[in-house]
């Protein structure tokens, strides 16, 4: 980590995620890991730099096996298939004290 007391706010059209602290950005990290959507790829990415940290939007793409885009709600035709999850989603991290 970066910082001492990390704060990311991730935000979708269905989900406003806000995550305090090491322990529950490595969670978040770990949760990615255990549904096996790690790879993803970002489209039309917007970056900003302010005084008050920076923030980034783009359009994700989460690759899944069809057992997590079940979990995940979607009704899937191939048990044995993969699949693309997209959604556009804007992060935000804002600097601490010390500009970090």
């Amino acid at each position: 980590m970066k910082v001492k007391k990390p704060f990311y706010r991730l935000g979708s059209a269905d989900t406003l995620l806000e995550l305090n602290w090491e322990e529950a950005v490595k969670t978040f990290y770990k949760e990615l890991v255990d549904a096996h959507t790690t790879v993803m790829l970002l489209e039309h990415e917007t970056t900003i730099v302010s005084d008050w940290g920076f923030a980034s939007q783009a359009h994700y793409h989460t690759f899944m096996t069809a057992q997590t885009a079940i979990e995940q709600g979607h009704e899937v035709n191939d048990p044995n298939g993969k699949y693309i999850e997209s959604r556009w989603v804007c992060m935000m991290w804002p600097y601490d004290t010390k500009s970090r």
